[in-house]
């Protein structure tokens, strides 16, 4: 069960760094941006990653 709890929150999280992303956009602050991007691509691997090991076990 606590492996759920740690997709959702990371799905949280993910959420949360999409609504950021959005808004750094339309700020147009390119910097805030790219680094948005990037923690958004490796939240993405960490969920994906998580979803699939539970899938195996």
């Amino acid at each position: 069960m606590s492996k759920i709890k740690s997709i959702n929150s990371d799905m949280d999280e993910f959420h949360n760094l999409n609504n950021s992303l959005y808004e750094s956009l339309m700020d147009d602050e390119d910097k805030d941006t790219i680094k948005i991007c990037n923690t958004l691509i490796r939240k993405y691997r960490d969920i994906k990653a998580s979803i699939q090991s539970n899938k195996i076990k």
